[in-house]
């Protein structure tokens, strides 16, 4: 500690032998911390050495804390008011001399510029005086008077507002109105009508707008606050609607793609080598955020994907159309726990016919008391090095098959909506969601060609 202990802040002239009451501190060795008091400090080319001091007048309270979180820790208070001042005032001189200069070339005819004698310094420029009637006088007037346009308030056509096929396509996933005509016979008619409207509180959107505000939202991904603007309305005011959209839409849907009988439906070339076979079943997860209860995570996590999910039963037909979504269940649920507890699933199935799926499927038992004929690709197990020839051939043939349900699955998750994690705030709604965008597939071109 030595007595001619000088601060180091640039406009501070204390020092410890003529400010005893004030203390001097080192510049910290630690980087983080010494790089900003240097910061702060503000001095160009600047080195501190282990002699260098800064005095406790810089600092919150007049003395320096090692606390991180407390104001005191790093120095904040310094005078550099004057300098900016000055800057100021050399700036706002500059700008008075350009200013002035722009007048005189106003009057192009005077004598502007005389210059002195050669002296030490810089030649200086003298300017000639100009009285506010000739600057004014100077100031030629607008030849052009303003003109009013009235492209602000032309109305838009409501024609224009109407989306093309394609662009419809690419925001809901659905084609032309005119390509949506079903008749489901007139019991569903008279059923429709006594379901009554949409249910839910009543909107400021026609019924159109909602349901295509809530089919972007589906296809697209968008989100409440997103969907908010665009379709000017509050957010509460989406979420309810969406809410009250997916629902209807869950329970119409099922009721419109249900298993249809195997002779009304017919068989796509594709199974020719399965003459019995009705359905091809396959499980698919999607993501979803993870819950804070321990109990609740672990019904969800799913080992396969390595997080939380959602997993579904999907099964499509022997046309290629989806006829089947499971609810929901948890990640870590089995294949064969879902397709046992799907009886609305098996009540479909009749005696004779044929049900395709992967070799997780060991669902042998459960489609036995009904008759069903389980098909799934043969494997080698413990007691044999490969398959024989003839069990390869037919997984082939069996592989060709279910790749049309894996095409199906893929067909739904290009639903943005599903592509991120569900949040826990809409986990119940994650199978009406899923169900909904699943048999939307359905709406989209087919995919078996026959």
């Amino acid at each position: 500690m030595g007595k001619n202990d000088f601060c180091c802040a640039p406009s501070c002239s204390n020092n410890r032998k003529r400010n005893p009451n004030l203390k001097f501190y080192r510049i910290p060795k630690e980087s983080k911390r010494r790089n900003a008091w240097l910061n702060r400090i503000r001095r160009q080319d600047f080195s501190p050495t282990d002699n260098t001091r800064l005095c406790s007048a810089h600092f919150v309270g007049g003395e320096k804390s090692d606390d991180p979180a407390h104001s005191a820790y790093n120095p904040s208070i310094f005078e550099f008011k004057k300098e900016i001042e000055s800057r100021k005032t050399r700036t706002s001189q500059k700008t008075n001399k350009d200013d002035f200069v722009a007048i005189e070339t106003l009057k192009p005819k005077r004598k502007r510029v005389s210059v002195s004698g050669e002296s030490r310094g810089r030649p200086r420029k003298s300017f000639k005086s100009v009285d506010d009637h000739e600057i004014w006088g100077a100031c030629l007037p607008i030849e052009h008077p303003l003109k009013e346009h009235d492209y602000c308030k032309s109305q838009v056509d409501p024609k224009s507002r109407e989306l093309s096929d394609d662009i419809l396509q690419e925001l809901t996933s659905l084609q032309s109105k005119t390509k949506k005509k079903c008749w489901r016979g007139s019991e569903m008619a008279l059923r429709d009508c006594q379901l009554g409207n949409k249910p839910g509180p009543s909107s400021k959107l026609p019924l159109e707008e909602e349901l295509f505000m809530v089919a972007v939202r589906l296809r697209v991904g968008l989100t409440l606050p997103d969907l908010a603007l665009r379709f000017g309305i509050s957010e509460a005011s989406v979420s309810k609607n969406f809410s009250a959209w997916i629902n209807l839409l869950y329970f119409h849907l099922k009721d419109l793609c249900q298993m249809p009988d195997y002779e009304e439906c017919g068989k796509a070339n594709q199974f020719s080598s399965f003459p019995d076979l009705k359905v091809i079943v396959d499980c698919t997860e999607i993501f979803t955020q993870k819950p804070s209860s321990l109990k609740a995570c672990k019904e969800v996590y799913s080992n396969y994907k390595s997080h939380t999910t959602f997993k579904f039963l999907v099964a499509i037909n022997a046309h290629g159309a989806i006829v089947y979504v499971s609810r929901a269940w948890g990640g870590r649920t089995s294949d064969k726990h879902i397709t046992a507890s799907s009886a609305e699933f098996i009540a479909t199935l009749k005696a004779g016919d044929e049900l395709m799926a992967d070799r997780g499927f060991d669902i042998n038992e459960a489609m036995e008391e009904k008759g069903v004929k389980v098909t799934i690709p043969d494997f080698k197990g413990t007691g044999r090095s490969q398959l024989k020839k003839h069990e390869g051939k037919r997984s082939e043939k069996i592989a060709e098959a279910r790749i049309h349900v894996e095409r199906a699955i893929q067909r739904i998750k290009t639903f943005q909506i599903l592509c991120k994690p569900i949040p826990l705030s809409m986990a119940h709604l994650a199978e009406q969601i899923f169900t909904v965008c699943a048999y939307l597939v359905n709406f989209q071109a087919p995919i078996l060609r026959q």
